[in-house]
């Protein structure tokens, strides 16, 4: 498989993720369009969300304007960052994004998000420690001290350790059906 297949094929994973829901039948299609559209400010058909999530035949490259609209519904700025963002290998893996925290600088700010809806905003201290500094929609809160050793789109986030006002509260598993929909890291 080519890399931008495997891109192609790995934006359609995230639309059902980011979508929150099955897309089971072509009439999904509709009200997807209309999400996308409504979330990002330009218009796309349904017969391009069909042909995209191959509900219609399609034999050619999805247009460039569709793949950007397409990344930014699910939080990327254009296709190029998508495309950046997937670039890292993983070794026995599919080429997915992959984080390493350890390889991260002190005071790095990460955004995550996962579905449905979810957004993490983190600051790195050392090692594998992380500071919940926003928190949209999920079970962690700002505030929170959290160990996590590696982010992998299309994988749950796994907190092996979760420090909540100085109580350990344990482990914890975000995103367990789609896993990270994107990751943004600020050094």
């Amino acid at each position: 498989m080519n890399e931008q297949n495997y891109l192609v094929e790995a934006l359609i994973r995230a639309l059902r993720d980011r979508w929150g829901r099955s897309i089971s039948a072509p009439s999904d299609c509709e009200m997807l369009a209309k999400d996308i559209t409504k979330r990002t400010s330009q218009y796309i058909s349904v017969n391009t969300v069909k042909r995209l999530l191959g509900f219609l035949p399609y034999d050619k490259s999805h247009r460039l304007s569709t793949l950007h609209v397409i990344a930014q519904y699910l939080g990327y700025a254009s296709w190029d960052d998508l495309t950046s963002a997937l670039s890292g290998k993983n070794s026995g893996f599919e080429d997915i994004p992959t984080l390493d925290a350890a390889a991260l600088s002190e005071g790095a700010e990460l955004v995550i998000s996962y579905a449905p809806d979810r957004l993490l905003r983190l600051v790195h201290h050392s090692g594998n420690t992380f500071t919940v500094t926003a928190s949209e929609r999920s079970k962690l809160k700002t505030g929170d001290n959290i160990v996590v050793a590696q982010f992998t789109v299309g994988y749950p986030l796994f907190a092996t350790g979760v420090i909540r006002d100085g109580n350990d509260l344990g482990s914890f598993t975000a995103g367990k059906v789609g896993g990270i929909l994107s990751i943004k890291l600020r050094s």
